[in-house]
């Protein structure tokens, strides 16, 4: 296992595990990840953590995984790890609804364009008028009238 300077590995202040037991879980962590890819990872983001151990402050807990640093949690069952991970489940349903409603709109305008488009044609009309902006009709920014 390679040594792993401590800026990569972060704690939380109001942690109950000692220095020693964080070091443990590191070494004990250690044995089951791929060498060339931490090496990687700590070349390409020398000033950001590898890793989080035993964070349970929820405000620390949030940033962590903001900011896409693994964390070791000890506890299963804890609350801040549940609150923060339930809170980041709901606002990707939230931002996936918003994203879907607004294809469906653009997808639903577009459509209609093109049905009503269909209808003109079909009506008669050889040609169909669209709204274009031509060189004559747009005005020119910072050109003072004469």
């Amino acid at each position: 296992m390679k040594e792993i300077p401590t800026r990569f590995i972060i704690s939380s202040r109001l942690s109950t595990l000692e220095p020693k037991e964080i070091i443990r879980i590191v070494y004990l962590a250690g044995s089951q990840w791929n060498e060339k890819q931490v090496k990687e990872r700590m070349a390409k983001y020398p000033n950001r953590p590898f890793m989080g151990v035993g964070i349970s402050n929820p405000q620390e807990l949030s940033q962590v995984i903001k900011n896409d640093i693994p964390v070791i949690h000890i506890q299963e069952d804890c609350k801040a790890l549940l609150g923060v991970q339930k809170r980041w489940v709901r606002n990707i349903k939230i931002w996936n609804r918003i994203l879907n409603l607004t294809s469906a709109s653009v997808w639903g305008l577009f459509s209609f364009k093109v049905i009503h488009i269909i209808q003109l044609l079909k009506r008669g009309d050889s040609n169909v008028q669209f709204p274009v902006f031509e060189r004559g009709n747009l005005p020119i920014p910072n050109q003072n009238p004469k």
